[in-house]
């Protein structure tokens, strides 16, 4: 799925965001692809702040039941900014 409008993406620099999920029978794979006219990363230790800088979050409920805290089946999967390599980038901007 591709979401390039909406009142989200008028709040913030992301341009465009991309997204998919596929499953075989051993493995679940995903995609996101987002265009963000200014990544910020640098802000915060990555062992405790990370997931207040730019960053892809995918969020795992494999229990069937709607919950709002994590449990066993629960997770959720993170990807920094800091994990891009800037130097192929203009755009990034460090603080």
């Amino acid at each position: 799925m591709t979401v390039d409008s909406g009142p989200l993406l008028q709040l913030i620099t992301i341009r465009r965001l991309t997204f998919a999920v596929a499953a075989d029978d051993t493995n679940l794979y995903f995609l996101a692809d987002v265009k963000d006219s200014k990544v910020v990363y640098g802000i915060y230790e990555p062992a405790t702040g990370w997931y207040e800088e730019d960053s892809v979050e995918f969020y795992l409920n494999t229990t069937g039941i709607w919950r709002s805290s994590y449990r066993p089946g629960i997770a959720q999967i993170g990807i920094m900014a800091a994990n891009f390599d800037e130097s192929r980038n203009a755009n990034y901007r460090r603080r």
